[in-house]
C-alpha cells in the first residue's frame, strides 16, 4: 500500500511539473511571435516530447507498479502525456489570443 501511495504522489508530482512546463512552453510561444498558430504549436510538440521522451526513457515505471496496477503501459503513458500536452497548448494559446 505504501508504495502505491508513494507512486501516486511521485505521478502527481511530475504531472504537476509537466503542467507548469507546459504554461510556460506556450506562453514563450505566445510572447515571440503573435502569428503562431495552434496546429504548428501541436506539430512543435511532437518533436519536443519525443526527443524529451526519448531523452528521459521512461524506465522509472518500472519502479512503481502503481502504474501497471492500473493497466496504464509506456505507450499509454506516452500518449496521455502527448495528448494532454497538445490539448493544454490548443487551450492556452487560444485564451491566450483571445485576451490580446
Amino acid at each position: 500500500m505504501n508504495q502505491k501511495i508513494f507512486g501516486l504522489f511521485h505521478f502527481l508530482k511530475s504531472f504537476i511539473l509537466f503542467i507548469l512546463l507546459e504554461l510556460g512552453f506556450n506562453f514563450s510561444i505566445f510572447i515571440s511571435e503573435k502569428e503562431y498558430s495552434v496546429l504548428t504549436a501541436i506539430y512543435s510538440k511532437i518533436f519536443f516530447w519525443t526527443i524529451l521522451f526519448l531523452l528521459l526513457n521512461p524506465s522509472w515505471t518500472k519502479k512503481y507498479f502503481f502504474y501497471y496496477n492500473l493497466g496504464l503501459t509506456k505507450a499509454m503513458l506516452w500518449g496521455f502525456t502527448f495528448a494532454s500536452s497538445s490539448l493544454l497548448t490548443a487551450i492556452t494559446l487560444f485564451i491566450l489570443f483571445k485576451l490580446s
